[in-house]
């Protein structure tokens, strides 16, 4: 005789789950999926994203730049209200703002062109005397 916390609503979950697992597991394993297959699905929806904090990267940037010259203009108008301090960290910060996505940018163009020289025909490659 089973007892009576063998059949309780966590239980039966539980065991729902577990038997779940086993039937998904199989179908996914029938279909010979890479980690790498599955790593390129579940980084997919992010492009869109990085692209997003890549405008707002360069709106930032360009928003910061024109206040470093705003503010440059108050400065040269009234040095003692506006720091010079202040002008340069804008400025700074609107430079690091407009060049971080383009050092992202040339990162990964230069990470594809090492991956396609990886891949070339061992005919391209010279070989060395013996």
């Amino acid at each position: 005789m089973l007892p009576k916390a063998f059949f309780s609503k966590r239980s039966i979950f539980v065991l729902l789950g577990v038997l779940s697992l086993f039937c998904f597991s199989s179908a996914v394993c029938a279909q010979n999926i890479s980690l790498g297959s599955v790593s390129n699905n579940l980084l997919g929806p992010f492009s869109g994203v990085s692209r997003l904090l890549m405008v707002a990267s360069y709106l930032m940037g360009g928003a910061f730049l024109a206040a470093s010259i705003i503010r440059y203009f108050e400065y040269r108008r009234n040095p003692v209200q506006v720091r010079l301090s202040s002008v340069i960290f804008m400025f700074i910060l609107g430079a690091l703002l407009i060049g971080l996505p383009l050092i992202a940018s040339l990162s990964a163009s230069s990470k594809s062109v090492g991956q396609q020289q990886r891949y070339l025909p061992n005919a391209a490659v010279p070989s060395t005397p013996q």
